[in-house]
Parts: C-alpha cells; sequence; structure tokens
C-alpha cells in the first residue's frame, strides 16, 4: 500500500522524471528493500516507512490518505487484475513482444541481453523470434 500510495502521489504532483530510476515509488521500493534487507527493518511497521517518506522528502500524511481513502487498495487491485490477466505468475517477470514472450524468474541478463537485442534487431516478417 505504501508503495503504490507513493505511486499515486507522484501521478499527482505532475512528477515525469527522465529515468524510470528516478521515479518515486522507485526509489521508496529501493529504500524498503534496504531497511528489509540490509538493515532488518519491519517495513510493514508505519514508523519504518514514515522515515523512508522523510528521506525521500514525500509527506506521510499525504501517503496515509491515500491509503485510508482507499485509492491505494485501488491502484494495488487494478495492478493485481492486469497481472491475472497476463497470466502473470510471479516475480520477476518479463514481458516482451507483445506479450508473445515471457521471461520469468531468475534469468541471467545474458538471456534478458538477447532477447531484446534480437527483439530489437529482427526483421518484422512472419519469422519466428530466435529466442
Amino acid at each position: 500500500m505504501f508503495i503504490k500510495a507513493i505511486e499515486l502521489v507522484d501521478a499527482e504532483q505532475g512528477n515525469e522524471p527522465s529515468n524510470f530510476s528516478d521515479q518515486l515509488s522507485v526509489l521508496a521500493t529501493k529504500e524498503v528493500r534496504t531497511a528489509f534487507f540490509e538493515h532488518a527493518k519491519d517495513v510493514s511497521n508505519w514508523c519504518v516507512q514514515r522515515e523512508i517518506a522523510k528521506d525521500l522528502g514525500i509527506s506521510f500524511d499525504v501517503i496515509i490518505s491515500k491509503i485510508e481513502s482507499g485509492e491505494a487498495y485501488a491502484k494495488l487491485a487494478s495492478d493485481y487484475q492486469l497481472s491475472q490477466i497476463m497470466n502473470i505468475e510471479g516475480s520477476p517477470t518479463y514481458v516482451l513482444n507483445e506479450g508473445r514472450q515471457k521471461l520469468f524468474g531468475n534469468v541471467t541478463y545474458e538471456i534478458i541481453l538477447a532477447n531484446v537485442e534480437e527483439l530489437l534487431t529482427s526483421s518484422h516478417s512472419e519469422s519466428a523470434s530466435m529466442c
């Protein structure tokens, strides 16, 4: 809910960073993972979330309002519904080639790179992808 609320806040503020990794929700996700995996913090605790929000310069009261209003729940439900439509079985899943290719689970960078390069360099003919 915390991350979904941040996505909503970011969208409302009209922030459009040039890089995906600069989005507030991406930065928050990184901070939540760091807090959990490196510092063994209980990231479900609102005090921990409040600290992360403060570090990112986001009002925790605004985040809470998105959760309490149900907007964050609706965003999460929408994402879940989309994952069901796309038959996403777990994380990470990379969906490529307009849904015709899926890379699921612990795949190496080289596998991802080969698939993306194949899609970028192949002609748009009716022939099948090599990956």
